[in-house]
């Protein structure tokens, strides 16, 4: 939860957009969604969520655009210090996720894995708030810096997966949640199609033989690695409860820069948001994507490079399996195509939405992540054989 980045400075308020008197409010003046972007708080919602709080005075309040778009967040500032306020995403199950997601939070801050803290309401210190349909939650702030991606610090954020995993592999699992994992379900058929529309309706220029191709190879991955996860030892993982989303967003490290003699410290896990009973795989699948990957902003994404990094991918692998306790040989077996599966699964659903990934042209996107499957698919078995040498 760092500072508010560019957006946030950049937007403007009007005058009469307070909570109370001399409480300024760096937000839009409207409600829901922008147009299709990025969801936001009101003020007259802010004045209600607030007050519901045990917070005797807020001098500020500025949006903090990040995370899920549909998931808007604020930074209150007040006379006890710092907070986030977020508000969930409407859905089904939506109490009864938030509730596992608030008990995991509790028994890993009280194991001593860094999380940030709830503050509970006013009147029954409950650690979330339903109000209007919608659930509202604060934390303390917890000022970091983002991850520099050298292999120090990608061990010390595996060190701290490792031991996440470890107790929340302890916690009691009576109160459950049924949430779809990274296997079920699959892609239906018509996404691929929706992808199709959506490309071409926000690229007119699109390379249709380049695209067609590349989700022919996507669809074929798919259906490979799923059959690949299953026949090398799915069935046989123990399901507990994950994270869900690592990536280095979700990460906040001590301000002190890494040095060869040594990285700094991660001060908090954020966003519990995916939490779900799963093999503990899928993080470690899903944090070699992200902290290895390669990627380059200046450049098309077509022209990142298609490999990911063996020494990142080596620094986490060592880093997890220092901290999480044993691990089962089906894990390491399952890792290259549950990566693939991942890193397909994250980028076709939000690209049939929108017809782009983020700022990125869904179809130069689509055609790096192509590139990077077959990466991954051709070094397969090095990858296992890191796991099982880490």
């Amino acid at each position: 939860m760092t500072g508010p980045d560019d957006e946030a400075k950049n937007t403007r308020f009007e005058p009469d957009e307070t909570i109370e008197a001399g409480t300024a409010i760096d937000l839009p003046a409207t409600d829901g969604s922008d147009g299709g972007g990025r969801s936001r708080f009101s003020p007259d919602e802010l004045r209600r969520v607030i007050s519901a709080f045990p917070l005797s005075s807020v001098d500020r309040i500025q949006e903090f655009p990040a995370g899920s778009w549909r998931a808007p967040k604020a930074q209150l500032t007040s006379s006890e210090g710092a907070f986030l306020l977020k508000r969930r995403q409407v859905g089904r199950q939506t109490i009864e996720r938030t509730t596992f997601s608030h008990l995991l939070q509790f028994h890993l801050f009280q194991n001593g894995v860094p999380v940030a803290r709830l503050v509970g309401t006013r009147e029954q210190n409950a650690s979330m708030l339903v109000h209007d349909d919608r659930v509202y939650e604060l934390f303390e702030w917890v000022s970091g810096r983002r991850i520099i991606k050298v292999p120090i610090e990608v061990r010390e954020a595996a060190r701290t997966l490792g031991r996440l995993h470890r107790y929340a592999g302890g916690f009691d699992q009576t109160l459950s949640i049924d949430v779809p994992g990274i296997i079920e379900p699959t892609l239906p058929e018509s996404i691929f199609r929706q992808v199709l529309v959506a490309v071409r309706r926000r690229e007119t220029d699109v390379d249709e033989s380049r695209l067609v191709a590349d989700l022919d190879a996507i669809r074929r991955h798919l259906q490979v690695s799923r059959e690949q996860t299953f026949d090398r030892g799915w069935r046989q993982l123990r399901h507990q409860p994950i994270h869900g989303d690592w990536h280095p967003g979700n990460l906040l490290f001590a301000p002190m820069q890494p040095s060869l003699e040594g990285g700094s410290v991660v001060r908090a896990v954020v966003d519990f948001d995916a939490v779900r009973i799963e093999p503990r795989i899928v993080d470690v699948a899903n944090g070699l994507l992200h902290f290895a990957m390669r990627s380059d902003r200046r450049k098309s994404a077509s022209a990142w490079p298609v490999s990911l990094s063996p020494g990142r991918m080596k620094a986490f692998l060592v880093g997890w399996r220092e901290t999480v306790g044993g691990v089962q040989l089906e894990e390491g077996e399952c890792l290259p195509s549950l990566m693939i599966e991942i890193l397909l699964k994250e980028t076709v659903r939000p690209i049939a939405r929108t017809g782009a990934f983020a700022t990125v042209s869904g179809s130069e996107f689509l055609h790096a992540v192509r590139k990077k499957a077959d990466w991954i698919r051709r070094y397969a078995d090095q990858i296992i054989e890191l796991f099982r040498s880490s």
